[in-house]
């Protein structure tokens, strides 16, 4: 058990070294005394890291606006984007989800779903001539 230890002790001071020896491990680097960050970020404290400001997002060592498309707004953290309620992402857009006569918006904005009374065939809603009206249910 104690070699175990011993063990595990010497490769947390192996892993300590190596990512110091690269100035350290968030991605800061020495500039004389202090160290540099790119532009349109902040110092996250106690000052071992950094990250974009909002609508910006991290690229490398730098951070890049972040472009927001038609139909989006930026995610809660700023560094990146989601389409609104009823669109979807579709590459570097968001499209309208269409929505089929008898169907509404599914609870997460991004689908649909049938009407009570239809079912889904394909892209449409059909009348479920199998389904029975709550108030015809025996019980």
């Amino acid at each position: 058990m104690r070699n175990c230890h011993s063990l595990k002790l010497a490769l947390l001071f192996l892993v300590a070294f190596i990512l110091g020896s690269k100035g350290n491990a968030q991605g800061l680097v020495p500039e004389g005394d202090f160290y540099k960050i790119p532009e349109n970020a902040s110092l996250v404290l106690p000052g071992s890291n950094w990250v974009c400001n909002w609508g910006y997002a991290r690229v490398g060592f730098s951070c890049e606006r972040i472009l927001l498309p038609e139909n989006a707004r930026y995610r809660i953290d700023g560094n990146a984007w989601i389409c609104l309620t009823g669109y979807v992402h579709e590459g570097d857009e968001c499209l309208k989800v269409v929505v089929p006569q008898n169907a509404r918006l599914d609870h997460a904005g991004k689908g649909w779903i049938c009407l009570d009374g239809y079912r889904r065939f394909g892209i449409a809603c059909i009348e479920d001539s199998s389904s029975t009206p709550q108030d015809e249910i025996d019980v």
